[in-house]
């Protein structure tokens, strides 16, 4: 029997959701704070054609892993389209920025046992604007407290 890789397996996934299927997968982790550690599974869609604006999640491909974390800004360049994420419980960007083509899909539902919650919905994207704003503030007051406890210099 021949058991595929991580690698193998997630370009496998990435293939199915690039072609337009809807793929679940199980969530594991914590840096999507309380609303996602009891979550069972994320659905995940192909990002093609999907404006990718500030709250929504994304599912990003880095190394051997998939990421899926909130956009914060999303903007285009001479050097290609890139999203500024962060998980909604950490308090750093991710670095370096998401280039579009390291983004495998976007999150439309989670699955917690039976109940699926879609994240589609006008509510879930007014939350996600929220969570983008709170995000926001978060970052520079932990940068700040940091420097106060090193004290000067």
């Amino acid at each position: 029997m021949n058991i595929p890789s991580d690698r193998e397996l997630l370009d496998t996934l990435a293939a199915a959701v690039r072609s337009g299927r809807r793929v679940s997968v199980p969530a594991s982790g914590v840096s999507m704070g309380p609303a996602f550690q009891k979550v069972d599974a994320l659905v995940i869609q192909s990002a093609v054609g999907v404006r990718l604006f500030p709250g929504k999640i994304i599912v990003y491909q880095r190394n051997d892993r998939w990421i899926a974390h909130r956009v914060m800004w999303a903007f285009g360049s001479s050097s290609g389209y890139r999203c500024i994420t962060k998980g909604d419980g950490v308090h750093a960007l991710d670095r370096p920025f998401v280039r579009r083509g390291e983004c495998v899909g976007v999150v439309v539902a989670s699955q917690q046992g039976s109940r699926t919650r879609n994240l589609e919905s006008p509510a879930a994207h007014a939350v996600g604007v929220w969570k983008v704003v709170v995000g926001l503030m978060k970052i520079p007051t932990c940068s700040i407290l940091r420097r106060l406890r090193r004290g000067p210099g």
